[in-house]
């Protein structure tokens, strides 16, 4: 073998050498782009359901309190017409009570009433005053009881308040996750992340059009012929395969698809395995199942 026939058998050998370790460099970046991924994923769906819980959390708290409020209101209206009732008698009371004086005054100095119709009207004046005081101290009481309720009322206003900053910054939380979410082009409704976690149900179809998505051809968009009509959602994977009538007799697998954009009779998806002896091409077939 001459210099040169060895000379090319060591690069070749230096070749093989680079080239591994590129292909290795690719696939662990590969792999941990898809675990913090599915890391980053995990946290915004726990994200979302912890905010949900406080949401229902916080709309149950806000519905007792205004049922307690409610009740208080109730309560206090009721104390302010007893009160309106109390002052009411005591007033006829008092002007009942000044009436008799007067008469009993008038009735001593023109007729000289006697003695003993004296005593009865002292006591009558005595037990009229024990009604009074009685009526005084239910009165007090109501005032009291009245402004036990406005308290009452002022800290579940209070409470009410905080339940509506903790409200507001739960929203803002969420609309900042939103955001996060569509920033990174995630699942933007929780629920088309949920059925895209369940498996598809079994529909054939063929490529419409494939084509490069930039320059460099890193990366291959494929439109189908399903869609959300065929029970298809974003995240959902397809396999792609040439029959055997348009492979000269033989079938050919050439590769995977995930879903990045559903419409009702159409969907776009995204190379994730390609087969290294073929490429997608229009009419070819996809299935959800092999």
């Amino acid at each position: 073998m001459s210099f040169f026939g060895k000379l090319l058998i060591v690069f070749q050998v230096l070749f093989s050498f680079v080239f591994m370790a590129f292909a290795g460099a690719v696939y662990t970046a590969q792999v941990n782009w898809k675990d913090k991924a599915d890391s980053v994923q995990e946290q915004l769906n726990s994200k979302n359901q912890e905010l949900s819980e406080q949401l229902s959390q916080w709309e149950a708290e806000r519905s007792a309190l205004q049922n307690q409020i409610a009740e208080v209101t109730n309560n206090y209206q009721t104390a302010n017409a007893d009160l309106q009732t109390a002052q009411n008698q005591l007033a006829n009371l008092q002007e009942e009570y000044n009436t008799l004086n007067s008469m009993r005054k008038v009735t001593v100095a023109e007729s000289g009433l006697s003695k003993e119709e004296a005593e009865a009207r002292r006591e009558e004046a005595y037990r009229q005053r024990d009604v009074n005081r009685q009526l005084l101290a239910d009165f007090e009481k109501t005032v009291s009881t009245l402004r036990d309720a406005k308290d009452e009322i002022f800290s579940l206003k209070k409470e009410m308040e905080e339940m509506e900053r903790k409200h507001m910054a739960a929203l803002e939380e969420i609309a900042t996750w939103k955001l996060i979410a569509k920033a990174n082009n995630w699942v933007k409704d929780p629920k088309v992340f949920a059925r895209a976690q369940e498996p598809p149900p079994v529909v054939s179809g063929y490529v419409l059009q494939a084509q490069d998505a930039n320059d460099r051809g890193t990366e291959r968009l494929v439109e189908i012929s399903l869609g959300e009509r065929d029970g298809l959602v974003e995240g959902h994977e397809l396999f792609v395969f040439r029959p055997a009538e348009l492979n000269e007799g033989r079938p050919m697998y050439l590769g995977s698809i995930r879903l990045v954009s559903v419409t009702p009779n159409r969907a776009v998806g995204t190379v994730v395995e390609k087969a290294k002896n073929g490429t997608i091409t229009k009419d070819d077939h996809v299935t959800t199942q092999l």
